[in-house]
């Protein structure tokens, strides 16, 4: 998504321990990779030469588990590994396009790539030349080139996919039923922890959000064609719609921070199936937090 960094496949899992994690076993897939590993809260399974990056990765999903192991965001807890893999293991893996970061269910496992030589970064870096002078000045401010900030957008990617299980672990997670909303909460989780504890990557993360939303040739922008469609609505189009969730995300957190969240979670467990008339839950989510009936209007929920 940017572009197509968001591009997951989400399955759920995950979190940290006190200390490493030697009983979980990673996926039958992975073992049969013969991969190097790395000990820790979160295991980590490598392809040869890249120990570096792979305790790079580690560490940036072990700092954000542990923000939301606290009791007053969420006190979750969960077990997971993270496989960090170079295209030559990655194409015995997977059919995936290299770097297309996914999870596995169980046990829960994040899969990432191991070189910015990938399918995410390529298509960041292919949109240079229409980029706005507003995403550069900010870039600017950041004193991060724009290769930067395509290879760490990228890697940002994983709290995403860690906002995806520690929603379904904590009990407010709408996939398959709304996949928009299922896709907005993860987004949600991972600007949560940026913004609160990472305050330079949420700044990266909204500029480059901020240039995504701003392409005017997507065909699709209702939630029904997300819903019916979802990664076939295209690349560029799916990173609008990303785009646009985290815009409104934004707009919330300022708002309400972290009790979104836990007040959507006792929205659901009152309200485990939805009507005909409010297929997205758009009149449920006004009722916790204003404006979202307005944000995408009509039967087939028409972003602005």
């Amino acid at each position: 998504m940017v572009l197509l960094n968001m591009l997951i496949i989400i399955v759920y899992g995950l979190v940290i321990s006190t200390g490493p994690n030697q009983s979980l076993k990673p996926p039958e897939k992975i073992i049969k990779l013969g991969l190097s590993r790395l000990d820790g809260e979160v295991p980590v399974y490598y392809s040869e030469e890249y120990k570096t990056r792979a305790a790079y990765i580690q560490n940036l999903v072990v700092s954000a588990s542990c923000f939301f192991k606290t009791p007053e965001i969420l006190g979750v807890d969960a077990d997971l590994h993270l496989a960090v893999l170079d295209s030559s293991d990655w194409t015995r893996y997977t059919k995936l396009p290299y770097g297309i970061a996914h999870i596995i269910a169980e046990p829960p496992t994040i899969i990432v790539a191991a070189s910015a030589d990938n399918v995410i970064v390529r298509n960041i870096l292919a949109k240079e030349d229409k980029v706005s002078e507003i995403t550069l000045k900010l870039l600017d401010e950041l004193e991060i080139s724009y290769n930067e900030a395509a290879t760490t957008f990228a890697d940002l990617i994983s709290f995403h996919e860690l906002g995806h299980i520690l929603a379904n672990k904590y009990g407010c997670d709408t996939w398959p039923e709304q996949r928009w909303l299922s896709e907005f909460v993860a987004t949600y989780l991972a600007y949560a922890y940026m913004k609160e504890k990472q305050p330079k990557l949420s700044r990266l993360w909204k500029a480059m959000m901020d240039q995504n939303a701003c392409n005017s040739e997507v065909k699709h922008t209702t939630l029904a064609d997300f819903e019916t469609l979802y990664l076939g609505v295209g690349t560029d189009n799916y990173g609008w719609f990303q785009a646009k969730f985290y815009q409104k995300v934004e707009e919330i957190y300022s708002e309400s921070g972290i009790s979104f969240v836990h007040e959507l979670k006792k929205l659901l467990n009152e309200n485990p199936k939805t009507s005909k008339d409010d297929i997205f839950r758009l009149k449920e989510l006004s009722s916790i937090s204003k404006g979202f009936s307005g944000w995408a209007e009509g039967k087939k929920g028409n972003i602005k």
